[in-house]
């Protein structure tokens, strides 16, 4: 279980368990049912690349939170979450399916998929702290700079 944060500061709950993969099943965002180590990089890349996988996922599976915060509906969702706490979110919610499949692994294919999912979550963190900073020093910039 990972707690995330929107834009405005308020907690969300993500969970990944059985009732939260047939959730996603039903609402026919992504099938965490059955798949294969290949499936499951496909899944933790659309994540960390795109903006729907992770909104989708936040919908249907923190609904009532949002909701009960003033979201309406999975397009609004993007209102809540900019570009970087959208971005925690998916890294929480990668973090949480390789949790889900590493408890049920018996291979150990999962552990790779793990150290490459947490590789890429830590560049592009690194990347967003990098540019916080810099924009941070540039808004202190003296306007004749």
């Amino acid at each position: 279980m990972r707690t995330i944060k929107d834009d405005a500061g308020r907690s969300y709950r993500l969970d990944i368990d059985i009732p939260a993969v047939r959730k996603l099943k039903a609402a026919d965002v992504c099938r965490l049912d059955r798949l294969q180590p290949l499936d499951i990089q496909e899944i933790l890349t659309d994540l960390i690349t795109s903006t729907l996988l992770p909104m989708d996922m936040l919908w249907c599976l923190c609904q009532d939170d949002l909701l009960r915060n003033g979201c309406k509906s999975a397009d609004d969702v993007e209102q809540f979450f900019g570009r970087e706490t959208l971005f925690l979110a998916a890294a929480a919610l990668g973090e949480e399916v390789l949790a889900f499949f590493q408890s049920r692994d018996r291979t150990g294919a999962i552990a790779g998929l793990s150290r490459m999912f947490r590789t890429a979550t830590v560049a592009v963190t690194d990347a967003l702290k990098l540019r916080s900073l810099t924009t941070e020093k540039a808004e202190k910039l003296p306007e004749s700079f």
